[in-house]
């Protein structure tokens, strides 16, 4: 995870070929997005309002989906609380509440960690095409 090591190594790697120097020096120039999503900033978004953390790290369909089902467990146990006892929303409703919002913050965590590792992964899938010497084209066997 030491940045400033693999440029300075990926620099000599590169030797005296100008043009892929160039190409790294531009590709490095912008590593912002090896740094983000902050998986833990992910999860106290999520914390905050269920479903903003998978929406930072660019997962709308898990945002939404946990949005929708904190509130409808949310408008449940209101509901609930209101034509029987609050005692019997606290028992019926309130655990699957718990359990999907919990759930929800520590998937944010998990999805923002994932797409920050397949940020890294891009980047240095571009690095390893600069340095390639051999552009061999592959073709499929038979």
């Amino acid at each position: 995870m030491n940045f400033e090591q693999s440029y300075h190594s990926f620099i000599a790697a590169a030797g005296a070929d100008s043009a892929k120097v160039k190409e790294l020096v531009t590709l490095y120039s912008d590593t912002s997005a090896l740094f983000r999503p902050r998986p833990a900033l992910a999860k106290k978004l999520s914390f905050f309002l269920p479903g903003l953390g998978q929406f930072y790290a660019g997962d709308y369909r898990n945002g939404f989906n946990s949005l929708a089902l904190n509130a409808a467990f949310i408008a449940l146990t209101i509901n609930v609380g209101l034509s029987y006892s609050t005692f019997d929303a606290l028992l019926a409703v309130f655990p699957w509440l718990q359990r999907y919002y919990i759930g929800g913050t520590d998937k944010a965590k998990m999805i923002a960690k994932d797409r920050l590792l397949r940020n890294r992964q891009e980047f240095f899938l571009e690095v390893l095409e600069i340095l390639d010497t051999e552009k061999v084209t592959r073709t499929p066997k038979p």
